[in-house]
């Protein structure tokens, strides 16, 4: 039965520090495809790094959200580099007013990339997720034990994948905080690009799809891996931890929402009253 289990950060720490930033783990392939955004798109663009190699996500009005123990600073998406705003990370919270593993900070100007959608509601079981990151990325076939699996290579990309959700409402004990998280599980010939979080892919993102839209239901926190399993390996059966986001929704909100000044105004009107030009335009003989 194996059912013993160690957790650990999926962070580049210990001998991984100088090593390159690297993309989530996949078993499709040769494990070096989807390294763009794929046809039916949750929000590649929105991933991208810290310049220390680990992932962010872009959420929208020039804020960024990520793990906490990635820590704030600045970052890369779509290949341009964004400084950010010093002293402006929020830490997110828990109702008891502990800190959870989950950090917000503005950057100094608003990149061209779309906001996202936080979701609202956690994603059932067998819902099945896009996980994107920035960690390992697949080596050589490996097994312990009789499970199969890969070891960890040393290339760098970001990539996505799919995991189906495990497990939901667990309260994640880790790296001196407590976060309400939900898990997916690396499995064997279930689905196409079958996907495992590995060191770097903290911060990384967990998009579902909900009534025919995407929305961001997680972002990757840590990993488990069976008692005894060698180091740098993904095997079938590990399970990615994501901070549960609709438990903090409403902080990640209320913090990134502009207030509703004339510049939040004119963002919001300027294109409704575009198109109420244009309509009464075409209606004019």
């Amino acid at each position: 039965m194996r059912i013993l289990r160690s957790i650990s950060l999926v962070l580049a720490i210990c001998v991984f520090c100088a090593a390159p930033s690297r993309a989530v783990l996949i078993a499709s392939g040769d494990g070096t495809g989807n390294v763009t955004a794929p046809a039916d798109d949750p929000g590649f663009v929105n991933v991208g790094t810290r310049t220390t190699g680990l992932t962010v996500l872009y959420v929208g009005y020039g804020w960024v959200l990520t793990a906490s123990h990635v820590g704030a600073g600045d970052v890369i998406l779509a290949g341009q580099t964004y400084k950010a705003v010093p002293n402006s990370a929020v830490r997110l919270f828990n109702q008891d007013g502990t800190n959870a593993d989950l950090l917000l900070f503005k950057l100094a100007s608003w990149p061209p990339i779309p906001n996202l959608v936080i979701a609202s509601q956690t994603p059932g079981v067998g819902t099945v997720a896009t996980l994107i990151g920035n960690g390992a990325d697949r080596g050589a076939a490996t097994a312990w034990n009789g499970i199969a699996g890969f070891s960890w290579g040393t290339t760098n990309t970001i990539r996505w994948g799919t995991a189906p959700v495990a497990e939901q409402a667990l309260n994640l004990s880790l790296a001196g905080s407590v976060t309400r998280a939900f898990t997916t599980t690396f499995t064997r010939g279930a689905r196409s690009f079958s996907a495992q979080a590995a060191v770097g892919d903290s911060g990384g993102a967990a998009f579902v799809k909900v009534n025919g839209a995407w929305e961001l239901a997680g972002v990757m926190v840590a990993i488990d891996t069976y008692d005894g399993q060698p180091a740098s390996t993904s095997l079938y059966g590990n399970r990615t931890f994501a901070a549960d986001l609709p438990t903090y929704r409403a902080q990640i909100v209320s913090t990134i929402t502009p207030s509703c000044g004339l510049g939040f105004e004119l963002v919001f009107l300027l294109p409704p009253l575009a198109r109420l030009r244009t309509r009464r335009r075409d209606r004019q003989p």
